[in-house]
């Protein structure tokens, strides 16, 4: 598996170096931690009020602070590096240009199955709006992304890692729950998987009203789906035995409040869904149940693509 892993020495990035170094990864998995160096804007000769070196001295300070930044998140990764059966290949790189484009660039030429980033970086906002790294990041990666929030609840190192999973029987859920089953986890690790049965808002076409009748059957209909889907991705993550725990529930309401209501309820650790459900696009955008799940879960989020 190859994890591009973005740094920039805050907080939230290293709690993203930290979920890296403290949860198992597959066999011949290899980390490349990336970080961007974007550089002040320099003005023309017209305009200038500097002198040309202190914008050299500029570009100097800022690429040691993003080697000092690869140098911290590397030293989290290598502390548990070598306790492990197949110890992660660790590359790095110090690259100038706006941080979304070199991570998404980087994450295409080095062939990246994963993205991990903080939520926000230096002078970020505590949760990211459309137009930020995480979010733009989300929205583009030809990839799975994994957004890391600082302000978890409980160390993953010393509590059960808790992953709340959410499907609705898309090919986009299906990749979620095969994305679990197909990666090893702690000891202990319980999987909690959910399918939202979102009431139906039927059409009225002028005074015409769907019959009781109509919308009960439309209910259940939405109500067996959701049963189905969360029974399906159960049944899988069970064979799989890459987990410890599997719980299960249908839950009533609209997918992005059930999803969010539920993880911090039942203390997410990590919330795993698809890029896209049914009827979704291929994209994020503001709005869409990935959007908006990233945008406000108080715990870390993977999107999978």
């Amino acid at each position: 598996m190859n994890i591009l892993l973005g740094v920039d020495g805050s907080d939230y990035s290293l709690a993203a170096a930290d979920m890296i170094a403290s949860l198992p990864w597959p066999p011949n998995s290899a980390v490349k931690i990336l970080s961007a160096v974007k550089l002040p804007f320099r003005p023309t000769a017209e305009t200038r009020s500097l002198p040309e070196s202190h914008y050299s001295q500029i570009e100097t300070a800022m690429t040691e602070q993003a080697n000092a930044a690869i140098n911290m998140a590397q030293a989290q990764v290598n502390a548990t590096n070598a306790s492990r059966k197949a110890p992660l290949t660790i590359t790095t790189g110090v690259i100038i240009g706006h941080p979304q484009e070199v991570i998404l660039s980087q994450a295409e030429e080095c062939g990246a199955d994963l993205i991990a980033l903080g939520s926000r970086g230096l002078g970020g906002f505590k949760r990211f709006l459309l137009g930020s790294v995480s979010g733009a990041v989300a929205a583009r990666a030809n990839c799975s992304v994994m957004i890391v929030r600082a302000d978890e609840k409980r160390p993953i190192r010393n509590a059960r890692l808790n992953i709340l999973l959410a499907v609705d029987g898309s090919a986009g859920s299906d990749a979620a729950v095969n994305e679990i089953a197909n990666r090893p986890w702690p000891e202990g690790a319980a999987v909690k998987v959910i399918a939202a049965a979102e009431p139906p808002q039927p059409p009225i076409a002028g005074s015409l009203i769907l019959p009781g009748s109509f919308i009960q059957g439309w209910e259940k209909a939405i109500e067996d789906q959701a049963r189905a889907a969360m029974e399906k991705a159960s049944e899988r993550l069970r064979a799989s035995g890459q987990v410890s725990h599997v719980l299960s529930e249908t839950i009533p309401g609209s997918a992005r409040d059930v999803i969010l209501d539920e993880a911090e309820k039942w203390g997410a650790d990590l919330i795993v869904l698809g890029s896209r459900g049914l009827g979704g696009f291929d994209r994020l955008l503001l709005g869409s149940v990935s959007q908006a799940v990233a945008s406000h879960a108080k715990c870390s989020v993977e999107i999978v693509r």
